[in-house]
C-alpha cells in the first residue's frame, strides 16, 4: 500500500492569520466551508486577541473543535517587524509547524512566501473547494461576489479567481 502523500496531510491542517476569519464571517456558510477543507486550523493567541478582545470568539462561532490556539515565540526578524502582531505570530507559527498559511494582506503574504511558506487567502480556498468538488462554480462565484461586495477582495483578484474557477469546473 502506498504511503499517504504529504499533500493529503497538508490539505487538512493549516495556520491562519486574522484576515481570513474576518472574510469567512462575511460570506454565507464561511465557517462551514473552512470545516469542509480542514480538520484543524492553528492560530496564535494574538489572532484571537485581534478577532475579539473578550476572548469568546471561538465559542461564539462554535469553532472550539476546529481551531487550536497555540503559543509561539518570535525570533529576531526585521521582516516580521513590518507586520501587525497577528501576522507576525501567524507566520512564526506556520514556520514552526511547517504548515501552509491563510493570510490575505499583501505584505504579509510576500514575507511569508519569501520564508518558504505556502500561502492562500479565502478566495484561494474557494477555488480549492471547487477543485475538490465541495462547491460548484455557481456557489463559488457567489461567495467571491460576497467577498468583493464586502471589500475583502478587489475587482482584479475577483476576476482572477473567477477565471480559475471556470478553468477548474
Amino acid at each position: 500500500m502506498p504511503e499517504p502523500s504529504s499533500k493529503t496531510t497538508e490539505s487538512r491542517i493549516i495556520v491562519s492569520n486574522t484576515g481570513p476569519f474576518i472574510s469567512l464571517e462575511k460570506i454565507k456558510d464561511g465557517f462551514s466551508l473552512i470545516r469542509s477543507l480542514y480538520d484543524q486550523v492553528f492560530i496564535p493567541p494574538q489572532v484571537v486577541n485581534e478577532l475579539d478582545s473578550s476572548q469568546d470568539y471561538l465559542k461564539k462561532r462554535n469553532l472550539e473543535d476546529l481551531v487550536i490556539v497555540e503559543e509561539v515565540t518570535l525570533s529576531d526578524d526585521s521582516d516580521l517587524e513590518l507586520l501587525d502582531l497577528g501576522e507576525q505570530y501567524a507566520i512564526a507559527l506556520a514556520l514552526k509547524k511547517q504548515l501552509p498559511l491563510l493570510i490575505e494582506e499583501r505584505l504579509g503574504r510576500d514575507i511569508a512566501e519569501r520564508k518558504g511558506l505556502k500561502v492562500s487567502g479565502i478566495g484561494g480556498q474557494i477555488v480549492k473547494a471547487v477543485r475538490m468538488g465541495i462547491l460548484d462554480s455557481n456557489e463559488a462565484n457567489g461567495k467571491l461576489k460576497e467577498l468583493l461586495e464586502k471589500n475583502r477582495i478587489n475587482r482584479f483578484i475577483f476576476e482572477q479567481l473567477k477565471q480559475k474557477i471556470s478553468q477548474s469546473s
